[in-house]
């Protein structure tokens, strides 16, 4: 016995939306169905799929700043202490399992996660000393400093992964530094196949070329789209490539006429003339006045990652806190304490006057 389908399987209201439209349409007009084809291809990833993401990272950093406060805040009277104690190792341990949940950091996001972890162990060793607690607390003390220690271990040892935009500027000024580097190198007469009886295999690889540098300026405006920002001197190291690029483009027919002199070989070079002449002008064109003007735009922008700017917040807080803490018994040293937190909120404030990315 076939078990029938349930109608609720078909009740979509997205799909009735969809059906109400087409039932509004002429039915003089047919329509064509294609077939739609789906592939799934796998390939080996030189990172973890998810790469540390910026909420984790945040969640992370509070706790740690969490931690490092709470360490600030010595206890009142000894009745306190045991609480005291718990509250700072659960909270390390909650760090840690932030820090394991985080996956691998990038090299900039663990110089963060360390000066913070050296903050707490900076408290730690002004606060956590047996001196400081009764004999009934030394087990919740030592537990409490190895909970630290498994933090300070783990973000000291952790390995890191390559910055992804970084990456991607990196690979984006490579794409233009290879399409240089080769027109420049037939330019100069530097050809790969020289053998006059056959000469397939010339003509293959430098229309290869010219296919391969129109196709990279082709691909200019999805590769830009990728682009947030771009440091000053890269921009000028693109510009640079581009304007190597023009220039080796109009020096190649000439380069490439004199390596034969049979009819093919004319006939070929001035092909090969009539498409650089025609086909990357326009290319070169769509370039300067498209893509440039983006770059530049990113290239003056002042910009700071929003991980950095919380972190800033996050150091205030800390130094907020041990200004709090601190036994001043000088009233130099509360005023230098006091201009020492308003550069670092003056710093902050700066930051913030910057396009977060």
């Amino acid at each position: 016995m076939v078990t029938p389908l349930k109608a609720s399987l078909f009740q979509d209201t997205q799909l009735d939306e969809v059906r109400a439209g087409v039932r509004t349409l002429t039915d003089e007009v047919p329509f064509l169905l294609l077939p739609l084809r789906l592939e799934t291809r796998f390939m080996r990833l030189d990172r973890p799929a998810r790469e540390a993401d910026f909420g984790r990272l945040e969640a992370l950093m509070q706790q740690m700043a969490i931690v490092t406060v709470e360490l600030l805040r010595a206890p009142a009277t000894e009745a306190d202490q045991p609480d005291y104690l718990d509250k700072i190792r659960v909270r390390a341990n909650h760090a840690h399992d932030l820090f394991t949940d985080l996956g691998k950091p990038t090299r900039r996001h663990k110089v963060m996660l360390q000066e913070l972890v050296n903050g707490i162990n900076r408290a730690g060793t002004a606060r956590l000393l047996p001196a400081n607690f009764t004999a009934a607390t030394a087990e919740a003390l030592t537990a409490t400093t190895q909970a630290i220690t498994a933090l300070t271990k783990a973000i000291t040892e952790v390995e890191t992964i390559p910055e992804a935009d970084t990456d991607t500027l990196r690979n984006y000024v490579d794409s233009f530094r290879a399409v240089h580097d080769r027109l420049k190198n037939l330019a100069e007469g530097k050809i790969p196949y020289t053998n006059p009886r056959n000469k397939r295999d010339l003509y293959r690889f430098l229309t290869g070329v010219l296919n391969d540098t129109a196709r990279h300026y082709q691909l200019q405006t999805e590769a830009a789209d990728r682009i947030r920002r771009i440091d000053r001197p890269q921009l000028n190291r693109v510009l640079a490539l581009h304007t190597g690029i023009t220039t080796q483009v109009s020096r190649l027919p000439d380069a490439i006429a004199t390596l034969h002199a049979d009819a093919n070989w004319v006939a070929f070079v001035t092909q090969f003339q009539g498409r650089a002449q025609t086909e990357l002008p326009p290319l070169f064109i769509h370039f300067e006045e498209e893509i440039t003007p983006k770059l530049r735009y990113f290239g003056g922008v002042s910009t700071i990652r929003a991980e950095e700017l919380y972190f800033s917040g996050v150091q205030l807080l800390i130094q907020t806190e041990q200004v709090q803490q601190q036994p001043f018994t000088k009233f130099t040293q509360v005023k230098k304490a006091r201009e020492k937190l308003a550069q670092r909120a003056q710093q902050l404030s700066d930051q913030t006057a910057r396009a977060v990315v």
